[in-house]
């Protein structure tokens, strides 16, 4: 009788330990997935608020040097900025800046924020495409230089 206690005690305390770390890992992955988002939002206004400052100080010529200190901070493996057909319609078409996959379209169609998760063992990334509407933002009106109807 004392063994079959012990077995049942030390499945009940392998079975408690397995759900316990399922459980961590779960809350631990999405406080990363969280954090990710959190950190890919913060860096889009810094760069938001950076393109607002070169577009009234009207030196948007020099904006890619701005762009390419942004990306080169750690954790960020590619920036890149896109425009609407709006945005392309009243300042001309960029090749560059077109979009580049499903989620950019998407992203300009929707006008909402869309990410992917491309995992591996060894390595998870994550690709975030966050809009920008020209909207009074901070007491600057981008409706004054963008022709733009809600």
């Amino acid at each position: 009788m004392d063994k079959k206690v012990i077995y049942q005690f030390v499945f009940i305390s392998i079975l408690l330990t397995f759900s316990i770390t399922l459980i961590t890992l779960y809350h631990s992955k999405a406080n990363t997935l969280k954090t990710a988002i959190h950190s890919a939002e913060t860096v889009s206004n810094v760069v938001k608020n950076g393109l607002t400052s070169y577009m009234l100080n009207e030196n948007m010529h020099k904006v890619d040097t701005f762009l390419n200190s942004v990306s080169s901070m750690k954790n960020i493996n590619n920036l890149w900025i896109i425009r609407g057909d709006n945005v392309s319609a009243q300042f001309g078409e960029v090749l560059t800046k077109k979009p580049k996959d499903s989620i950019d379209e998407a992203v300009l169609k929707d006008g909402i924020m869309k990410y992917e998760l491309q995992e591996d063992f060894l390595k998870t990334t994550m690709r975030i495409s966050i809009p920008y509407k020209a909207v009074l933002d901070n007491n600057v009106d981008c409706l004054k230089c963008h022709n733009f109807q809600n």
